[in-house]
């Protein structure tokens, strides 16, 4: 049945970008295709060739679309990094991670219906630096898993009642209930609490 919509979706036996971004319904309906074309990279590396490619295959296709509502939380991670990772160089940048929260905010805010609104990037300072608390100015796959562990809240509340400053309060929230763990990698979720 996915196989038979792919097919319907598609010209060939492949999806291009276009095709692709249509097939993601509301979402690619947006005007923003930063995220789309991200999701299709990604898709286009789930198989045996990393490098991204023209045109999507079915088994690249349902590769995706298994680790996104089946996979592990490490395979999400992995997946979620690799939108991040604009350039595909291993880790991100301040200005990597700003452009896809931006990309995220004009999504939620077109299908939501909003007026179109700008996470302040004081808001994506904070949670680039919970990633980077060393100042490096890249974030490794490693750092930002160990990161999302050790700071669950930071990501299920992001954006939360609409204040730009939410972002801040939580985050200041978390580093006070966490004491970062010693251990490296830290697996635990959540991290040693305060007492």
């Amino acid at each position: 049945m996915l196989e038979e919509q792919f097919r319907e979706m598609s010209r060939s036996s492949r999806l291009d970008r276009r095709e692709f971004r249509s097939s993601l319904g509301i979402i690619g309906m947006v005007r923003d295709s930063l995220i789309c074309d991200r999701l299709f990279s990604v898709f286009c590396t789930q198989s045996e060739n990393t490098q991204p490619q023209e045109n999507l295959t079915f088994e690249q296709y349902t590769a995706g679309l298994a680790i996104m509502v089946k996979g592990t939380v490490d395979q999400k991670l992995d997946f979620g990094f690799n939108v991040i990772d604009i350039s595909s160089q291993g880790y991100f940048t301040f200005e990597d991670l700003n452009i896809i929260i931006q990309s995220l905010s004009h999504i939620f805010t077109g299908v939501m219906g909003q007026d179109e609104s700008r996470v302040s990037i004081t808001e994506v300072q904070t949670i680039f630096s919970l990633f980077d608390p060393k100042g490096t100015g890249r974030v490794d796959r490693e750092q930002y898993k160990n990161t999302i562990y050790r700071y669950p809240e930071m990501v299920l509340r992001f954006g939360e009642g609409g204040s730009k400053s939410a972002t801040e309060r939580v985050a200041a929230e978390v580093k006070k209930k966490y004491v970062p763990c010693r251990a490296v990698p830290c697996r635990a979720v959540p991290c040693r609490a305060v007492p």
